[in-house]
């Protein structure tokens, strides 16, 4: 699929600021997250009502 159609259909945890693929992260289905030091180990804290399908 192209990467366009899956950004038009899927959600990620977080996204680009549109346009701008510089900036920070905006959360999208992650309401905010923390990184470890190390940056090896992420941890995403979904927004309420958000979930994985199995």
């Amino acid at each position: 699929m192209d990467r366009a159609v899956v950004d038009m259909v899927f959600n990620g945890l977080v996204r680009y600021k549109p346009g701008d693929i510089s900036a920070p992260f905006e959360p999208d289905l992650a309401e905010s997250w923390d990184v470890s030091k190390d940056g090896l180990t992420w941890t995403f804290y979904l927004r309420k009502g958000v979930y994985f399908h199995p």
